[in-house]
């Protein structure tokens, strides 16, 4: 065949446009995959969440270490005598966005600040302290949730109005839903620090017993790994985030004349909250997600002859399920996941906050297998707490 001069253009000019969009899509297809890893993998209720990817490892040579009741500056200070090497402050809680709902003013947003600089250190992104000094930074999954990108503005319950600066990978935050500096989120820095990162040679056995030493008495924690792929203190259950974009958020008000009773926008009660009676519980006001895996936990106690360890006259009294109020342990400062109505409180009369469990450990197995991870095991024991996670649990 013969190909002309014309031809030969013709070719070329086809050659060169398949080459472009070619290019176009590989990078349509790139972004579209930044996009999916700056947040979490998520499931639809029932499942367990995917473990969430990050594109490198934050934090690395970093241990997280925390202690019952958090860090006072005095705590802190110690431990810097005794310990070597850069350790980061982070100060978490709740902050509260303005909400749309009439009469329900606030959505409650899982947040930290940290000193900019230091944080993004113990990070390894330089870059990342600029944007936590300028604005407030959101994970991927904080981000979905508010439904904003850098450069939006969001208001808050109190009226302010802040700058978002960044979005970035879930892991950054530490599967926090957002984080910014002392000037920006000031409501969250005069508060025991929630947890530390450390870099002290990446052994946690010799710096849990100088921890042990320096602060006779505490409860300590240290790790190299967050046990849900977090390096955080909220680093063996759901984040927030996630509990969120399975179950939806509320807003809220608190009503006037109690002693800070929480109480939820009825739209998102009525679409998730539901009342049933469920084996050896009796009536339980729960998600109503999270129902079967309950139900089929209590009917296995009930088929194995273990109905004697629960205490039904005890759960109608003081146990339950949805309850929406502030974590007892922390410290104030953090939405209980009762709130949502996917934890259950059973045989609290035996197992008193803070107190060793005496929980039977075929009914605590037998409530990992249907999805429920156990207080017993938090850093401040909660052996009454049974908290959905969802299948696969140990």
């Amino acid at each position: 065949m013969v190909i002309t001069r014309r031809g030969r253009r013709v070719r070329a000019a086809v050659s060169l446009l398949c080459a472009g969009l070619m290019l176009l899509g590989g990078q349509l297809w790139a972004a579209e995959r930044s996009e999916l890893s700056a947040s979490t993998a998520l499931g639809a209720p029932g499942e367990r969440p995917a473990a969430p990817s990050a594109p490198s490892s934050p934090f690395a040579g970093r241990l997280l270490v925390y202690v019952s009741h958090g860090f006072m500056p005095s705590t802190a200070a110690k431990l810097r005598a005794a310990l070597h090497g850069p350790m980061t402050g982070v100060y978490g809680g709740e902050v509260y966005v303005a909400g749309a709902a009439v009469g329900y003013p606030q959505v409650p947003v899982q947040a930290f600040t940290t000193d900019p600089a230091d944080y993004a250190a113990a990070a390894g992104r330089p870059g990342l302290a600029r944007q936590l000094a300028t604005g407030l930074v959101f994970s991927g999954s904080g981000a979905r949730l508010r439904r904003v990108v850098a450069g939006d503005t969001l208001r808050m319950a109190d009226g302010r109005v802040l700058p978002v600066a960044a979005v970035v990978d879930d892991h950054l935050l530490g599967g926090y839903e957002v984080a910014s500096g002392p000037r920006i989120l000031r409501e969250l820095a005069s508060r025991p620090a929630s947890y530390l990162l450390l870099a002290d040679g990446g052994d946690p056995r010799r710096t849990t017993e100088v921890v042990r030493q320096t602060l006779a008495g505490r409860r300590v924690r240290v790790k190299a790994d967050g046990d849900n792929g977090y390096m955080s203190s909220i680093d063996t259950v759901l984040t927030q985030a996630q509990v969120k974009l399975r179950f939806g958020e509320f807003a809220m008000r608190v009503d006037p004349g109690t002693d800070g009773v929480l109480v939820p926008d009825p739209v998102w009660t009525s679409r998730w909250i539901v009342s049933t009676h469920v084996p050896q519980l009796g009536e339980v006001k729960c998600n109503k997600a999270i129902v079967g895996d309950l139900t089929a936990a209590m009917r296995e106690v009930t088929a194995r002859g273990l109905g004697w360890t629960v205490h039904s006259a005890d759960f109608a009294r003081q146990g339950g399920c949805y309850n929406p109020r502030l974590a007892r342990v922390s410290n104030g400062v953090a939405l209980s996941a009762h709130s949502w109505g996917i934890a259950v409180d059973i045989n609290v009369d035996t197992n008193p906050l803070g107190a060793t469990p005496r929980q039977d450990a075929r009914l605590v197995a037998i409530m990992a297998r249907h999805g429920f991870s156990w207080g017993g095991r938090w850093l401040r024991p909660d052996g009454a707490h049974f908290e959905w996670v969802g299948p696969g649990q140990s």
